[in-house]
């Protein structure tokens, strides 16, 4: 099962460097096998000398405290400086080995009694493979070497160090007995006997280990699935029935995907079983060939969800059985990640000698190796031969289920890459238009677009060629719910990945899987290619003397044409775009060193090497910035994907932010021509649509409770008493009363979909206009509102803010929850409505000072008023909240206690660094007005909660309202779909640690989450605690709110202005278009945190982690890996890492250090630091 001819092990040295994180004991086996091959086919070739007959362990070796493993590595420490080979202890001082070969009597009690292994040794040994493999092949390299000599040197050496040393006594006998042949390494063996007798009892022990290690297991498994016969006709179908669509990508990972790891090979794994709890990351993963691999998510590059139905998940997971060892018969299965331990693990005739105990290592990073070095393998199978380290088979019945059948699709997608790479380089050319008739204009695509376009019966047409500035939503076509064969997936992303020129494959971390590719136009690929070929000329030189001669400060009198177009391409590359085109990569790379030995003749010293990599992108980040001045820019705003305007990466991007502008000023000018009307009655309504089905709230006073630099104002609540009941009403702002659905800005929003928020700059979704017409907040004028309404009884209501007044830590029970949510449910409605009456000044600071006045407090707690109006509003709004929120609690739900708040923005006055407090920072940026500034933002503070919980309930209660009424809407749904182990672990997680989870764990839980995503089916939001939910409180920014309010417009007037059909391709566009937005926002925060760490050591000698009192805690056990990941607070966004040092280590052994913990800022020095790689490295010493 796990066996591989010869010829593998070139191309499995080739392919390392792809299995890194891979489980190690796969290739381990595979190679034990292979190796142990080879040695039987040679056993009748090599001579050594006979040992008599001698079945007994020394006590030396029963009594030692160390380890079989440690014995034998300190001895291969030693001999590695010698010139002798190396070999491990023999087996047969471990057991007995008869010559009779026969099935083993376990009635008979043996005296072999079980290995305790230290495992972290082997795991170190794992590691340390590389030396151990050449002391190898020192031997191999020499078969004739005199074995004699090699026996006395090892005596001599084991005399040395008599704690660790095996005792030799039986090798000196046979030595002594002159007998003609022997085997170190099993010296029971008798190789006098004739060849006939030898082959004889080597064959009979084959077949009693293929006997019980493989057709036994796979005929009990046969036998106890019950399903057998429906899984074989299953799988022989899958190949024609394993579909895929857009849909399904945004499924979590489950048990009966099909992956491959590697984007250079289309083999093809299930996945059999993902991880029980939230402190692992490794998943098991079935080969075609038999193989199991604990592997993480993270290594996943192409994936076919769902593959296999839901109804065969249970035996799925059966498909990997435990494996019963036999006494000295070395496991043919692997470990799991973890070298679990039992005594059931045992052979029969040793576990009633083993202490019934149970003990399991504690899981880490997974150790990387050379795969290819065979000592490992040969030293890890006899470490498992009669030790309690359970290991893990795949009964050859069940890998015979799915083999062909996973073989199949991978060979399907293969043999189509040829006919895809063509069809794809004609569908590139029609492409060139997109759907607005723009040429020439880098842009984001759909791959499920791509493979229908594809499939399409009919040619692509051309686009008609009439330009317009995007489309409009009811224009929107849905590719993502049509399902596509697996095998045609896997082949366009092959075919694609060829085509780097072409196209550029988008990583979905969230899908694990790409989903879209930016199209590059023909023209931009012409240029850059020619642009390549004069550096390639003589181009690169003067390119490179150029710039520095700029960066010397020298004076160019004449500009070189070349230079900018250089400069376009080196923010492309900033932007990872030729990271798959060795051509324009390795000429960029040229480029890079020429310039520094160019400035290294002259003098000019260059920053030292922090890179991830020699020449990574970072390294061409920082020389744009040299060249600009020194004045830092955020480099992601480069890419094309983004779209953003005024950054020379898109045209179309500038035309709209024009039109925005034109718009704006037509609708201020005190008379307006001909063009001035047809410009805004063709984006605007003339009058309010929903005029008459307005209700009079003009005189309830509304609290728009925000920060005070807050872009849009979309959002206000209000609460007044109306017989015995509290009336509280979140007023949406209604930019849908105004703008038209087919109207120009709304083509615009459609494909901005969002408000896009750097930290250095906002790019609105809407014209500033429609935020002056539709926005909240303005005192005394008349605003249109979307209200989401319900009522509560005031005795209710009453009686638990006196009871929290009395005592703050009174909590509800869940009968009263229960009563306030169904009287939520049954009083709810949605309804539009005239305001003015604003309240003024109600900022969040605000409203938590006067939520904490003493006095008020005190009168309201006696008088049940306080004497000031919006104090007493604002308590019920606030006491409310907390009820809202405990419903949502009691649903397991979860809200993080602490957002970090990033700025960059301009402040002369502030001059270098500053700690203001702990966990806010200020710092001005060299060369620059530009101050970066970071500070904790908590969700726990009253004012947060108040509007938080009410913007929640009300975009709830809109969707259950969409839902009983028939609306069709867009709904927000996160459905992570956790095993029953990880939902148990959540559980109690939110129950005990609350809104403070601790950050380990926290970060820990995000892994597993996949990201909440448009829908246009109501489904549970599960960290909301929600069975549905929708967007509705944002429309300003968000364009999913405004289609939302057009469907309600639609229902409440009986019109049809966005088709039901339509509505799918919205939801496709908007999600693709959010997965950018959202990326972007987080490069960017992420860029920015980095430069700040890298500036502010700059500025302090190098002394960062004590000067900023970084507050660094590792994530994992720091023994099995170079590096240990490491969580970094207030700089949350940053991948940081410790290098496992001596120190570290020791610090760890002494309990000084503990996971979780804090290290000691003192011994932290940064190493590397990669603001564009996202790599923070500190030395540990």
């Amino acid at each position: 099962m796990f066996g591989h001819n010869n010829a593998a092990t070139s191309v499995l040295h080739k392919s390392v460097s792809r299995r890194r994180g891979l489980h190690s004991c796969v290739c381990l086996r595979r190679h034990y096998v292979e190796y142990n091959k080879s040695n039987k086919e040679k056993d009748g070739e090599h001579c050594h000398t006979k040992n008599s007959a001698s079945n007994r362990r020394t006590s030396r070796w029963d009594n030692s405290a160390r380890s079989p493993v440690e014995n034998k590595f300190q001895k291969i420490e030693k001999k590695t400086a010698s010139s002798s080979g190396w070999s491990k202890p023999p087996p047969s001082l471990l057991k007995d080995n008869n010559d009779e070969l026969t099935i083993p009597n376990y009635e008979v009690r043996n005296t072999a009694s079980p290995k305790k292994i230290d495992f972290s040794a082997l795991k170190s040994f794992i590691k340390s493979g590389q030396e151990l493999a050449h002391v190898n092949r020192s031997e191999v390299e020499s078969p004739k070497q005199d074995h004699e000599p090699k026996i006395e040197r090892l005596s001599v050496e084991s005399n040395t160090s008599t704690e660790n040393a095996v005792d030799l006594t039986k090798l000196i006998g046979i030595i002594k007995t002159k007998k003609k042949h022997f085997d170190i390494e099993q010296p029971n063996f008798n190789l006098d006997r004739p060849n006939k007798d030898i082959l004889a009892g080597i064959k009979n022990k084959s077949e009693i280990s293929k006997k019980l290690q493989y057709r036994d297991p796979s005929k009990v498994w046969e036998k106890e699935t019950g399903n057998y016969n429906e899984l074989k006709s299953f799988f022989k179908q899958l190949p024609k029935r394993a579909k895929i669509s857009g849909r399904v990508m945004n499924d979590p990972v489950r048990v009966g995907d099909l992956v491959t790891f590697g984007t250079e090979s289309l083999r093809l794994y299930i996945v059999a079983d993902t991880p029980k709890s939230f402190d692992s990351r490794v998943a098991t993963f079935l080969s075609d060939k038999g193989e199991i691999v604990f592997s993480s998510f993270s290594n996943i590059s192409y994936r076919i969800p769902s593959a296999i139905p839901e109804r065969y998940m249970e035996t799925i997971q059966n498909f990997v059985n435990k494996e019963q060892k036999y006494l000295d018969y070395p496991p043919v299965g692997i470990p799991d990640s973890n070298f679990t331990r039992s005594t059931k693990s045992l052979p029969f005739e040793l576990q009633n000698e083993s202490e019934s105990e149970t003990t399991t290592e504690m899981e880490g990073e997974v150790s990387e190796y050379d795969s290819n070095d065979l000592v490992i393998s040969q030293a890890s199978s006899q470490l498992l031969t009669n030790s309690d380290v359970q290991t893990y088979i795949i009964p050859n019945a069940a890998r015979a289920l799915y083999h062909n059948a996973l073989t199949e699709i991978s060979n399907a997608a293969f043999r189509q890459v040829h006919d895809t790479n063509r069809k794809l380089e004609e569908l590139h050319r029609i492409l060139q238009n997109d759907e607005t008739g723009e040429i020439n204009a880098p842009r984001s695509i759909s791959i499920f677009e791509i493979l229908a376009k594809l499939n399409a019966k009919s040619e692509p047409s051309f686009s008609s060629g009439k330009a317009c500035l995007g489309i409009l939503p009811h224009q929107s076509v849905d590719y993502d719910s049509t399902s596509f064969p697996a095998a045609d997936y896997l082949s366009v992303l092959f075919a694609l990945k060829k085509q780097s020129r072409l196209w550029t494959i988008q990583r979905d971390k969230a899908s694990f899987s790409p989903t879209k590719v930016i199209i590059w136009p023909l023209a931009q690929i012409s240029h850059e290619d020619q642009v390549v070929k004069d550096l390639r000329r003589k181009g690169l030189e003067q390119v490179a003397k150029y710039c520095a001669d700029k960066l010397i400060g020298k004076s160019n009198r004449e500009h070189l044409p070349l230079y900018n177009a250089v400069v376009s391409m080196l923010k492309e590359y900033v932007n990872g775009k030729f990271e798959n085109d060795p051509m324009v990569s390795t000429t960029i790379i040229s480029l890079l060193r020429r310039i520094d030995k160019l400035l290294a003749n002259a003098g000019q010293t260059t920053p030292d090497d922090m890179y991830k990599y020699e020449y990574s992108f970072g390294k061409a980040y920082d020389l744009l910035t040299r060249l600009n001045e020194d004045v830092n820019v955020n480099p992601f705003k480069w890419s094309a994907e983004n779209n953003l305007p005024g950054e020379e990466t898109s045209v179309k991007a500038d035309l709209q932010e024009s039109y925005f502008k034109y718009f704006d000023k037509v609708y201020e000018l005190p008379e307006k021509d001909d063009i001035a009307q047809r410009t805004l009655a063709r984006n605007l309504y003339q009058e309010d649509p929903l005029g008459d089905k307005r209700i009079d709230m003009k005189e309830v006073p509304i609290y728009c409770i925000d920060d005070p630099t807050a872009h849009e104002i979309d959002d206000g609540i209000s609460i007044y008493e109306e017989n015995d009941k509290y009336v509280i009403s979140i007023h949406i702002a209604e930019p849908s009363s105004y703008i038209r659905p087919d109207s120009i800005v709304s083509s615009i929003a459609y494909g901005k979909s969002s408000t896009t928020y750097l930290p250095e700059a906002v790019f609105p979704m809407l014209p500033q206009i429609v935020s002056k017409l539709a926005g909240l907040g303005s005192d005394s004028v008349e605003t249109r509102t979307f209200v989401v309404q319900y009522r509560l009884s005031k005795k209710d209501i009453d009686g638990y803010i006196g009871e929290k007044l009395k005592n703050s830590l009174y909590t509800p029970d869940n009968m009263f929850l229960g009563k306030i949510k169904q009287d939520i449910y049954d009083s709810s409605d949605v309804k539009f409505a005239l305001v003015k009456r604003f309240r003024q000044g109600f900022t969040y600071e605000a409203v938590n000072k006067l939520l904490q006045d003493g006095l008020k407090v005190d009168n309201y707690r006696e008088k049940s008023v306080s004497g000031d109006a919006d104090f007493d509003n604002l308590i019920k709004l606030q006491y409310i909240s907390s009820i809202l929120w405990g419903i949502r609690e009691s649903n397991s739900a979860y809200t993080s206690g602490q957002n970090k708040k990033l700025t960059v923005g301009p402040n002369k006055n502030f001059i270098s660094s500053k700690i203001i407090d702990e966990g806010s920072y200020k710092l001005r940026l060299p060369n620059s007005d530009q101050v970066i500034e970071t500070s904790p933002e908590s969700t726990k503070n009253i004012s947060i909660q108040l509007v938080t919980e009410n913007m929640i309930i009300a975009n709830h209660l809109t969707a259950k309202f969409a839902t009983d009424k028939g609306i069709k809407i867009l709904y927000r749904t996160l459905d992570p779909k956790f095993n029953t182990e990880l939902s148990q672990e959540y559980k109690e997680l939110v129950q005990n640690g609350g809104i403070d989870i601790d950050q380990e764990k926290l970060i820990n839980l995000y892994a597993f989450l996949t990201r909440g995503v448009i829908s246009d089916k109501p489904d549970k939001h599960f960290m909301m605690g929600l069975n549905m939910y929708t967007n509705i409180s944002s429309p300003l920014r968000r364009f999913i709110d405004m289609v939302n309010q057009w469907q309600f417009q639609d229902y409440f007037l009986g019109r049809t202005t966005i088709s039901d059909e339509s509505i799918g391709g919205i939801v496709s566009r908007l999600n693709a278009r959010n997965d950018i937005v959202r990326g972007l926002q987080r490069q960017s925060v992420t860029f920015w945190q980095l430069l700040f760490l890298k500036i502010f050591n700059e500025q302090n000698n190098g002394n960062l982690a004590e000067k900023l009192g970084l507050k660094l805690s590792l994530r994992s056990n720091p023994k099995k890996g170079m590096t240990v990941a490491a969580n970094l607070e207030t700089f949350s966004s940053v991948n940081a890492h410790v290098e496992v040092s001596q120190d570290l280590l020791e610090d760890v052994a002494s309990g000084d250090l503990v996971v979780g913990g804090l290290l000691n800022n003192s011994k932290l020095h940064l190493k590397k630091i990669d603001v564009i790689e996202n790599q923070l490295v500190f030395e540990y010493r």
